[in-house]
Formats: structure tokens, C-alpha cells, sequence
């Protein structure tokens, strides 16, 4: 609660002051402000100065023989702690130490909150609008992936990468004849899935990694595969699904060892990994989840209709489910709670991706839909893209690309 102390005359002033060492210093000033504890533990820590404003009088009056009052007294004359209280904002505006007083839903360098920039020109209703970063290409990049060291494309046989603030674009890479069709980026090495034609004519597909960030130290992992596609990397281990002729989700250590079918399975998914667990989609209707350090598969959902999609994030796995009108939700990833999560009545979701708080989809072709969750309902926000989306990242930033433009549009969360 705020109070003001407007100029009435000495006497008024002075009855307030009563109590306050440092209002002595005011007298004849055109105005007292202070902000009135709630508790006398919250006075005790106002004297103290953390907050860095002259809330000495407060503390004075809740305690005892004017300890507390003097130590308030010394931090408000101090004013160690920045501008604190002293900076009174109009309604609707913020104050925000180095900015003033802001606009929280609009403000670009302190958006939904201080300190948070979008880097972007522009902030609407307290959520960043996307930055366009262009890549030295002539259309969209076949594949992408990002995370906190970069932004990583393939296109045709070509992989390149460029800074996460669009600057430093080149392709470092090579791979023809082989064609990536599949890429992920670990915390060193790039691994991606290749499609190789043999002098025969035959189609084989090969796993290899390289340095993310040079695109030297080309290494095969595995060779001579049968139609896998989708990698998930977690402990060490990468992870991929498979087809015809050997189903299942299969795996491999980051050296090329220890590769082995960990559920054979038929109408595995891309499989998808957060916080070191791999969770993918089993016979179109369950979701199983998988921690690398025990590789036993364990049952998270059953009996989902129309399971097309999986992401996981935070302690979540969430999924879509095409019933109907499409719907999106979410359940814990061991399986030990009912699923908690649900936004119904979407009109065609896909490139479902999530993080630790927030889940993101495509709605229709063109627009990028984000929920916190749980509490979904809790305001959601969206992008309308400039052309259909081709694919959705989560990865620090929010990241995705759309049809026939070389960019890649990031959002700050």
C-alpha cells in the first residue's frame, strides 16, 4: 500500500515525521512517500535498505526503541538500493530498473516482464513477435534444428549453420551423393541420418556425425540401415525408429557402439526426448518412454485414437490426437497420473514440439499456436506465419520456417 504525504504544513509534516530520524531532513519538502510494511518482519527487512528507499519510518514504528527506524533511516538516505520506491508509475506501466516506467504488453526490450528483450521490434500483449533470420539460401531449408549454440539447416546435400541472432550463415558441409533426411544437434556433434545410392542403384541409409559447429570430424556410426527416421538423443544415446523390413525403435551410443533394437514393435513414431527421456508412439495408439540408464520401455498412455504426434517436455510427453476435431494433451511420461493436459477443438494441429513450460503446435498451415501448461487456458498466444509452416522448434528460443522463404523466424519466450 502506497501513501503520500502531500505539503499541508509544517505541522502536518511534522506530526508524520514523529518517529522518522530521517524525516528531519524533509521538513519544508513538497512531499513524503513511503510504503507501509505489512508485518513487523517485513519492516525488519525494509530497514535493513534492500529495497533501497527511505522506508525507514515504517520499520521505525513497528519495532522497538527507533533501532530500526535509524538503519531505515541510514538506507533511505543512502539510497544504495537503486531507485526503489521513489519511482511512482501511472496505471497500466511498470517500473523497470535502466527503463522507467514501461508498458509490460508492448515494451520490446521489457517484455511481459524487465529485463526480458525480444530483440525483435516488437512486443504485443506481453509476448515477443517473431524476428525474421534470413539464411543465405533461395528458398526454405529441407531440415533444421537449433539450440542455444546455433541454428543448424540441410539443404539438398548441403548442411550449414549460422549464429542463433541470424548473424555468421554458411554451409559447412557437403554430403553428396548421400542426402540427409533426418537431423539432430547434441552438445557438440551434429548427427544425421543419410540416404546413400549405391552404384546399383540400391537405397541404403547410414547414421554419422560431425563437429556442429565446423563440420569437420565426418564420422559413419552405423551403415547399411533399413528406412529409419527421426533421431532423439539422451545420455549418450541416440535414438531412431524404424520401418519395414526391422520395426521398432532402435538405438546407438554417441561412439558408434553398443547399437541395439530397443522395442521391436510395429508403427513406432519419431521419438522425442527432453531431460534425458526418449518417449515415442507405439501401434497408433500408446505412448511408451524410455530412461537410457535402465532401457526398459514403460508404459505412459494407452488407448489414444488417432495418435499421430509426439513432444516431450518438462516432466510431460504430450501428444495429438486426430478424433474428431484435432486435440492436443498431455500426460506425466511415467504414466503415474491420468492425462492433465487437453486442448480440444483445434482445426488440424501438427508440429507438435514442447519445452519445460510451455507446449507449441501448428493450427491449419500458417499459424503457431503456444500454451503454458498445465494451466492451458491460462493465456494462450499465437503467430500467424507468412506462408504455410514446414516445421516447429523449441529449443531456448521458439523457432520455425515456412514454405518457399530462406528464413528461419525466432521468437524470444
Amino acid at each position: 500500500m502506497r501513501m503520500r504525504l502531500a505539503q499541508r504544513g509544517p505541522a502536518l509534516l511534522f506530526v508524520a515525521c514523529l518517529g522518522v530520524a530521517a524525516c528531519a531532513k524533509l521538513i519544508g519538502a513538497d512531499e513524503v512517500e513511503y510504503q507501509a510494511p505489512s508485518t513487523g518482519s517485513d519492516a525488519s527487512a525494509e530497514a535493513e535498505g534492500s529495497a533501497g528507499s527511505s522506508q525507514g519510518g515504517s520499520a521505525g514504528t513497528s519495532g522497538s526503541a527507533g533501532t530500526g527506524g535509524a538503519a531505515g533511516g541510514t538506507s533511505g538516505a543512502a539510497g544504495e538500493g537503486g531507485p526503489g520506491d521513489a519511482e511512482i508509475c501511472d496505471d497500466g506501466l511498470q517500473f523497470c530498473p535502466g527503463a522507467g516506467c514501461v508498458d509490460l504488453a508492448t515494451n520490446a526490450k521489457n517484455c511481459g516482464e524487465c529485463g526480458k528483450d525480444c530483440v525483435s521490434p516488437k512486443c504485443a500483449d506481453a509476448f515477443c513477435q517473431p524476428q525474421a533470420l534470413a539464411l543465405p539460401l533461395s528458398h526454405q531449408p529441407l531440415l533444421f534444428d537449433a539450440d542455444l549454440d546455433g541454428i543448424y539447416w540441410v539443404d539438398g546435400t548441403e548442411y550449414g549453420r549460422m549464429n542463433t541472432d541470424g548473424t555468421q550463415g554458411a554451409v559447412l558441409k557437403d554430403f553428396a551423393p548421400d542426402v540427409p533426411i533426418a537431423l539432430e544437434a547434441g552438445p557438440i556433434e551434429l548427427f544425421l541420418i543419410l540416404q546413400h545410392k549405391a552404384d546399383g542403384g540400391t537405397i541404403s541409409y547410414r547414421i554419422v556425425k560431425i563437429n556442429k559447429t565446423s563440420g569437420l570430424n565426418y564420422t559413419m556410426l552405423l551403415d547399411k540401415l533399413a528406412s529409419p527416421s527421426g533421431l532423439a538423443r539422451a545420455k549418450g544415446w541416440l535414438y531412431w525408429s524404424s520401418g519395414s523390413p526391422v520395426e521398432g525403435l532402435s538405438r546407438v551410443h554417441f561412439d558408434g557402439t553398443g547399437a541395439n533394437t530397443v522395442n521391436p514393435s510395429p508403427m513406432i513414431t519419431r521419438p522425442s526426448a527432453w531431460n534425458d527421456i526418449v518417449c515415442y508412439g507405439v501401434g497408433g495408439s500408446d505412448i511408451d518412454c524410455i530412461d537410457p540408464s535402465t532401457d526398459a520401455p514403460m508404459s505412459a498412455v494407452n488407448q489414444v485414437q488417432n495418435l499421430s504426434t509426439i513432444a516431450r517436455g518438462g516432466d510431460h510427453v504430450f501428444w495429438i490426437s486426430k478424433a474428431g476435431l484435432t486435440e492436443v494433451a498431455g500426460a506425466i511420461w511415467d504414466g503415474s497420473k491420468s492425462p492433465d493436459v487437453m486442448i480440444g477443438g483445434i482445426n488440424t494441429a501438427g508440429h507438435l514440439t514442447a519445452d519445460a513450460d510451455w507446449v507449441y503446435f501448428t493450427e491449419g498451415t500458417s499459424t503457431v499456436r503456444g500454451h503454458r501448461w498445465p494451466n492451458v487456458s491460462d493465456h494462450p498466444v499465437s503467430w500467424a506465419a507468412k506462408a504455410t509452416v514446414r516445421d516447429v522448434r523449441s529449443r531456448g528460443a521458439l523457432y520455425w520456417t515456412v514454405m518457399d522463404h530462406p528464413t528461419v523466424y525466432k521468437v524470444v519466450r
